[in-house]
């Protein structure tokens, strides 16, 4: 049933809702949210659906406008959305099966989102791994193996073992991706595997104690490929450069701007340190706006000016308003001096009794 993308039902209930109204059919080919899958979008009586979500009613079908109660409506199913999920969907299942089978690794998490689909496992995976894996999968795909279907009545025995997150009551329904995974799940997904396409691994990160990977498949990856594309072209555009030696043009130009930050920012503490030199201290504590500076700089200036005073503040305007703040006072009083400018000021920060560094939402008052 995932490929068929029409059907009629009748309207047995229509409920008005915050959002809309929740449309009750007498029975629907829709997908509701659930097993990491997003719901179906489509179309019923011609009216754009929003939503469809599982309730103890049945499924509720989210519209902006109301239809009749008892009405025989046209429905359509948004193919090309629910297309994507099945590719994602049935890729999943292929990562899992071989993932586990090769490394030992136990999917527990799976969720598909609008632009990529994500895959929790229980164990940290060597890049080496990540690229094998990502090449097993492909071809899994390009081997264009079936993906079946069975359902498992309850109290009937099966000779097979299957992957499942949770004890399920009543009929299992299992999904075998020939020669790569068989498990229990809702969801929707494609007869064969050549219809993904391809699989692209985009992003991978540690997550609680294992990984997460990030992937594209089909139509998706084509696109997220042919935006990188687009990217790589203008920087080759913009360097007079081969795609082969971008990487030495970016390593290049970041040392050239480590350098140039660091000349300024050498020069900036230079002309503070000329302006402070006219400055008349009479107080043990002073303070001081430099409107030329960076959040990094403040402690070097803060510290150059207390040389002139026992303790003192320097402050820069930070773009949404307020300070970026740092305290020096080599004979450490600067938590002590901190915590009443943010009593007084409104503010936040931390540091050691010698420096300190934060943000104040306003002057301090002469």
């Amino acid at each position: 049933m995932a490929y068929t993308t029409n059907f009629t039902a009748r309207v047995l209930r229509c409920e008005k809702t915050a959002a809309g109204y929740a449309v009750f059919l007498d029975h629907t080919l829709f997908y509701a949210e659930g097993g990491g899958q997003p719901s179906d979008r489509g179309w019923i009586a011609g009216a754009a659906m929003a939503d469809v979500r599982n309730t103890e009613e049945g499924p509720a079908h989210c519209l902006a406008s109301a239809i009749a109660v008892g009405e025989t409506v046209a429905c359509e199913i948004d193919f090309r959305r629910r297309f994507s999920f099945m590719q994602h969907h049935t890729a999943e299942h292929i990562l899992s099966g071989l993932a586990e089978r090769r490394y030992g690794y136990r999917n527990v998490g799976f969720h598909i989102g609008e632009d990529c689909t994500a895959v929790d496992f229980d164990g940290e995976w060597t890049p080496e791994q990540v690229s094998e894996m990502e090449v097993l999968v492909n071809q899994a795909v390009w081997d264009d193996v079936p993906v079946t279907e069975q359902i498992i009545r309850p109290g009937e025995t099966v000779d097979f073992p299957y992957r499942s997150k949770r004890d399920i009551a009543g009929d299992i329904r299992v999904v075998t991706v020939e020669g790569c995974d068989r498990c229990a799940c809702c969801g929707t997904h494609v007869r064969r595997t050549g219809e993904i396409g391809v699989v692209k691994f985009i992003d991978t990160k540690r997550h609680r104690g294992g990984i997460r990977i990030f992937m594209r498949c089909g139509e998706t990856a084509l696109e997220d490929y042919a935006a990188k594309q687009k990217i790589v072209r203008g920087l080759c555009a913009a360097f007079s450069s081969k795609e082969a030696d971008l990487m030495t043009h970016a390593i290049e130009l970041l040392a050239i701007k480590e350098r140039l930050v660091e000349e300024v920012s050498r020069m900036r503490l230079r002309l503070f340190k000329k302006h402070i030199e006219s400055m008349e201290i009479t107080s043990p504590f002073v303070w001081t706006v430099w409107e030329d500076a960076e959040p990094k700089e403040l402690p070097a200036m803060a510290s150059a000016l207390a040389e002139l005073a026992a303790s003192a503040l320097v402050l820069a305007p930070r773009a949404g308003g307020g300070y970026y703040a740092a305290i020096a006072s080599p004979s450490g009083q600067a938590r002590e001096i901190a915590a009443g400018m943010c009593a007084a000021c409104g503010g936040r920060g931390g540091g050691s009794a010698v420096l300190w560094q934060g943000s104040l939402e306003r002057v301090p008052e002469d």
